[in-house]
């Protein structure tokens, strides 16, 4: 910045100087446009010697990039491993040792993609084991706990709907228009209507959604909602969100919060932990 301000000082009193240098030449022709090339001319050099890069800031801009290049193709391959290694639907201490010994080998940290895919890999296998490690994250606040319930996960801000039936009265019209006399006409007939029905999900805003090992909690703004596990027949991960089906008056519920494989997972496997 320093050597910036410098050229761009430079510049500013080479082109007053010079100009002023031209100006007392009006007899010799020659070394008036000379000067005054110069003022031009010698003010460019000057701010495009001070705003070009040195020779150390090129070398350090290309060691930052070799070394987020390296890490780059670290994190890549970090995940080929974690989805080797959960190609069997397991999680072995064995490999999750050898996960984080290559990345400390190779000097790639665990604090990118790869390390929150590989912490929620063995969370999940915790699930299916039936020992779950202590929760990543805080349960959120306003929830009646049953009595030795254990809280699992929380998604703090999910957008949540609801599939839901409605009913509209269409109303309709039938008859014919007499006419009377000019201007004046009498309508036969009556009002007929019909009830149609559409069913869809429904927004029910957005909150904490809360699992269990034995209830799911949905916090909706209005209506919270408290659905039993036991009563949970399916779980859908989609691209645009997570399906759950429950047998009983539970209705299905759809839930966005961002990583639907892993919501999908917890849900699904929160029943393990007794």
């Amino acid at each position: 910045m320093k050597r910036k301000i410098l050229s761009f000082l430079g510049a500013i009193a080479l082109f007053f100087i010079l100009g002023i240098a031209s100006s007392s030449f009006k007899e010799n022709e020659t070394a008036s446009k000379l000067f005054m090339l110069l003022a031009f001319g010698a003010p460019i050099f000057l701010l495009f010697w001070g705003f070009s890069k040195t020779q150390a800031q090129r070398l350090l801009e290309r060691q930052q990039w070799q070394a987020a290049e390296w890490r780059r193709q670290g994190e890549l391959s970090l995940l080929q491993m974690i989805d080797a290694a959960l190609s069997d639907g397991r999680l072995t201490q064995a490999e999750v040792d050898g996960i984080v010994k290559w990345a400390q080998t190779n000097g790639i940290p665990l604090d990118g993609p790869a390390g929150w895919k590989l912490r929620q890999a063995i969370f999940l296998q915790s699930l299916l084991n039936g020992t779950p490690c202590e929760p990543p994250v805080a349960p959120p606040d306003g929830i009646a706990w049953e009595p030795g319930e254990k809280f699992l996960y929380a998604w703090p801000q999910t957008m949540m709907a609801e599939f839901q039936t409605k009913k509209q009265y269409v109303a309709g019209s039938s008859g014919l228009s007499i006419r009377v006399c000019s201007g004046v006409y009498v309508r036969t007939g009556g009002v007929r209507g019909h009830i149609e029905e559409s069913k869809g999900f429904v927004s029910l805003g957005v909150g904490p959604v809360a699992i269990t090992n034995r209830n799911l909690y949905v916090m909706a703004p209005i209506e919270p909602i408290k659905a039993p596990l036991k009563n949970l027949v399916s779980v859908r991960a989609l691209e645009n969100g997570v399906v759950l089906s429950f047998s009983g008056r539970q209705k299905m519920l759809g839930l966005d919060a961002g990583d639907h494989w892993f919501m999908a997972n917890v849900i699904m496997n929160a029943r393990h932990v007794p």
